[in-house]
C-alpha cells in the first residue's frame, strides 16, 4: 500500500511540476451595455441591430485575424434564439483595432453566410450602407459575453429581435 501511495504521489508531483503556468491571464473585469436599435441600416430601417457598448472596466484586447472571419480569441460571443439554441458571433471583416475602448460601439448583426449568420463590427458603415437581415425568428433573444480565459460572464441579456 505504501508503495502505491509513493507511486501516486511522485505523478501528481511531475504533473504539478511541469504544468506551464506562463499562459495564465489576470482576470479582466469590464461592464457592458447592450440595446437594440432599428432605423440604422438605409435600405432596410426597421431590422433590428444589437449595439454593444463597454460602459466601464479594464482595458481589453482583442485577438483576432483583420479582413478574415476569424473570430474574437479570448471573448466567446453568443445569442441564444427564441428556441433557446445557441450561436456564436464572429467577427465581420470589417472590424478593426485590437483594444476595447470605454463608449467603444459595436454592432451586432444578421446576415446569411457560408462563413456564418451572427456577425459583430464597430465598422457602423457595415450596418449602415451593407447588408443586414431580420434575426430569424424574430422573439426575445439572449446575449451572452463570456471571458473564455476565467470562464467570467461579462455580460447576460435578453434583447427582443
Amino acid at each position: 500500500m505504501l508503495i502505491i501511495t509513493i507511486i501516486l504521489a511522485a505523478i501528481v508531483g511531475s504533473q504539478f511540476l511541469s504544468s506551464d503556468v506562463t499562459d495564465l491571464q489576470k482576470p479582466s473585469f469590464a461592464a457592458f451595455e447592450a440595446t437594440t436599435e432599428t432605423g440604422i441600416n438605409n435600405e432596410e430601417p426597421e431590422i433590428p441591430i444589437v449595439i454593444l457598448q463597454k460602459t466601464a472596466g479594464d482595458q481589453l484586447s482583442q485577438e483576432y485575424e483583420e479582413g478574415t472571419h476569424s473570430g474574437i480569441k479570448g471573448t466567446e460571443i453568443y445569442l441564444f434564439d427564441p428556441a433557446g439554441e445557441r450561436h456564436e458571433v464572429i467577427n465581420s471583416i470589417y472590424m478593426t483595432g485590437k483594444e476595447v475602448e470605454t463608449a467603444e460601439k459595436f454592432y451586432i448583426f444578421y446576415f446569411n453566410h457560408y462563413d456564418g449568420n451572427f456577425w459583430i463590427t464597430n465598422d457602423k458603415v457595415r450596418v449602415t450602407e451593407g447588408g443586414v437581415e431580420y434575426f430569424d425568428p424574430s422573439g426575445q433573444w439572449r446575449l451572452q459575453i463570456i471571458g473564455a480565459y476565467s470562464n467570467q460572464i461579462l455580460l447576460d441579456k435578453k434583447l427582443q429581435l
